[in-house]
């Protein structure tokens, strides 16, 4: 009888995995020119009108699911897509 002995397995990759991670790195780029430092809010949307982007609205809604979404980043993420503010102070004055 031969002696067991273990192959290398190919590794296997996640796609859905790796489209995931692509896209939350897509957001977390995104995020910083969409937060308005004056209203200390997000954009409700950034929409193309030819070559030239136009913003639109500020929502607290929006503020509230992006810091949701931060939550599970890392802990620099957030002064990023912040301009520096702080995460917390941010979500206190949204209560």
């Amino acid at each position: 009888m031969t002696p067991w002995v273990p192959t290398a397995q190919p590794v296997k990759t996640d796609p859905l995995g790796t489209t995931v991670a692509d896209l939350r790195a897509l957001a977390l780029r995104a995020l910083a020119r969409m937060y308005r430092s004056e209203h200390r809010l997000f954009l409700f949307a950034v929409r193309h009108r030819g070559a030239k982007p136009v913003v639109e609205g500020v929502r607290r809604r929006y503020t509230a699911m992006t810091l949701l979404g931060l939550a599970g980043e890392d802990e620099s993420a957030a002064p990023q897509a912040l301009g520096g503010e702080d995460v917390h102070a941010l979500c206190g004055r949204l209560l």
